[in-house]
């Protein structure tokens, strides 16, 4: 059967798809403290539920993009979705840590699927790079809302029904998902071609590759610095600064609006001074921010927040700039296999995730200095390999536009959020 949906139904069917993986993250992470509170359990716990989510996703992208391109996107989709209902009916039933634990996992491993079965659905449909740029900056605004709103809809999900209402509302949407997908998806990937089975190889080629091991370390710093904010948030803003579950979820959202204007910026930056140029921009945003954090622990209440928050949001334009071009310019020498790169790319970000997830939290003494003092050092590393490195990059892809290939790898990163 051939694709007979109009691009809006298109666009309307694979929202639930991608979305799914940043929903799972932002309406879980104002309640944080109180999920904590109700299993009895410490917050290095509570933050393996983030971490082991963010490893499992980065796991999940090597084993699902090549099964995808070998067997079909259908088998991929359906199998997602029906560990994303199991995964959520656990976590909303379970009042035992490891099995809440164990549900999460799951989580992380359906929302991987469908994240990544919609992504390469569009690019089977629409191979022009500008028609699928166009697609995916309409999935990249309904995505990044999540970041704005999700949790301000979490904080009154929880305070309404508790804690576990969450689950049930993902558990729903999946649902819903999953019967549109079985009653409208028709299968979209081409015939399995004998490179496509060459996958060691390509991932070897990839990791090998001057552009990966230069271009990879400050994007998954920008999205691992975004996630050490996440992490350690909620108990910042709540405990320390003692900022209401709503108060928080506004401030939080801005720190995603913050992201997803970086990360539409970063295209044009990128068109009138160059990949490296941005990214030294990007990087020179996020180390302001992580001063303005290590200093605010000099001053009183609220201008300590204030400080805070501010150097908070510099550290992530700078991260979206980081991400955004970092990805534009791994991507550069793989035209012939991206779909490798892309997921190669995909799980060092998710690891670098796990790890400063994992960091973060174990130093965290209930202000903001142990986060910027651990990713400025980050900060400071990478743009030394840039400097080095930088006059052997490759920075454009043969026979393809370049400006428009990077715009629409910025833009598909926002989803990473």
């Amino acid at each position: 059967m051939r694709w007979r949906l109009s691009k809006w139904l298109t666009i309307g069917l694979m929202i639930p798809l991608v979305s799914a993986y940043s929903f799972s993250l932002d309406l879980y992470v104002p309640l944080l403290p109180t999920i904590q509170s109700s299993l009895d359990v410490s917050r290095m716990d509570m933050q393996l539920t983030n971490s082991l989510f963010m490893l499992f996703c980065g796991a999940g992208q090597l084993l699902f993009g090549p099964t995808s391109d070998r067997f079909g996107r259908r088998p991929v989709l359906f199998a997602s979705l029906i560990i994303t209902l199991i995964a959520n009916m656990i976590c909303f039933t379970t009042e035992w840590y490891r099995l809440f634990l164990f549900g999460k996992v799951l989580q992380a491993i359906g929302a991987c699927g469908t994240y990544l079965t919609c992504f390469a659905t569009v690019r089977d449909l629409y191979t022009n790079p500008e028609k699928s740029t166009e697609m995916f900056s309409y999935l990249n605004i309904a995505n990044s809302v999540s970041a704005i709103i999700a949790p301000s809809i979490g904080t009154q999900l929880g305070k309404a029904f508790g804690w576990p209402s969450i689950f049930l509302i993902l558990f729903m949407y999946a649902a819903l998902a999953l019967v549109a997908c079985i009653l409208l998806y028709v299968e979209t990937a081409p015939p399995s071609q004998p490179e496509n089975r060459r996958v060691l190889s390509n991932y070897w080629r990839v990791f090998t590759h001057i552009n990966y091991q230069v271009y990879t370390l400050p994007a998954a710093l920008g999205i691992g610095s975004f996630f050490a904010y996440y992490s350690i948030s909620p108990y910042l803003y709540q405990q320390t600064f003692g900022l209401s579950k709503m108060v928080y979820s506004v401030l939080y959202g801005s720190a995603g609006l913050t992201f997803f204007i970086g990360s539409y910026t970063c295209g044009r930056l990128v068109t009138w001074i160059g990949i490296v140029r941005t990214m030294s921009l990007g990087l020179a945003f996020h180390a302001l921010g992580c001063v303005l954090v290590m200093l605010s622990v000099g001053f009183p209440d609220i201008s300590q927040l204030a400080i805070t928050h501010l150097g908070a949001l510099s550290m992530i334009w700078g991260a979206a700039l980081m991400v955004s071009s970092g990805i534009g310019g791994t991507m550069a020498p793989f035209e012939d296999i991206a779909g490798s790169a892309f997921a190669l790319i995909s799980a060092y970000k998710f690891l670098m995730c796990y790890v400063l997830g994992e960091i973060v939290m174990a130093l965290y003494d209930q202000s903001a200095f142990p986060l910027g003092a651990l990713l400025l050092g980050l900060n400071l590393f990478s743009a030394l390999i840039i400097f080095v490195y930088r006059a052997r990059l490759v920075t454009a892809i043969p026979n393809v536009r370049p400006t428009a290939v990077l715009t629409e790898m910025a833009k598909n990163m926002n989803n990473s959020v």
